[in-house]
């Protein structure tokens, strides 16, 4: 019985650690492409639309690109409220409404390590169908306003 335990122990740990990983990724990439009146840029974007992606989010990743952002996606427009949480990196939230206009922006919101209550939640005042998070900087350095337009393939 002690040997079965000694064996068993380790492919505990394994199949562990791999659903852990498996949890913690978003499911797809994407390029989505931000249209401006001036020009288009086009990133390579983390899609997550359950409940349990949309809570991990980007929490604990060390760093993202400029280029790399992370899409959220609802089943209708609302006003989620997103927080900065065990964040490592100053954030953009670009909201998108069901058209893929961009309707409201906040730039450079910044990480927050205190207690789950001292967090700041940050709410659009539209509503929002689709909220792409950037590094934080991203929106003023490439002048994207409200009523630009996003496209990605679905």
């Amino acid at each position: 019985m002690k040997k079965f335990f000694t064996y068993l122990a380790p492919v505990a740990i394994i199949v562990l650690a791999a659903g852990f990983l498996v949890w913690s990724q978003p499911s797809a990439k994407t390029v989505l492409s931000i249209h401006t009146s001036e020009r288009t840029y086009n990133l390579l974007v983390n899609v997550v639309k359950t409940p349990g992606e949309r809570e991990q989010g980007l929490m604990g990743r060390p760093a993202l690109p400029e280029d790399e952002g992370m899409l959220f996606i609802y089943e209708t427009a609302s006003a989620p409220a997103f927080w900065m949480k065990n964040m490592n990196f100053p954030l953009d939230f670009v909201f998108i409404g069901s058209d893929k206009s961009v309707v409201e922006m906040m730039g450079k919101v910044l990480p927050c390590q205190a207690a789950d209550e001292l967090c700041p939640r940050y709410k659009p005042n539209h509503p929002s169908r689709y909220v792409l998070e950037l590094t934080g900087g991203f929106v003023e350095k490439y002048n994207i306003q409200p009523g630009d337009t996003v496209s990605w393939e679905e």
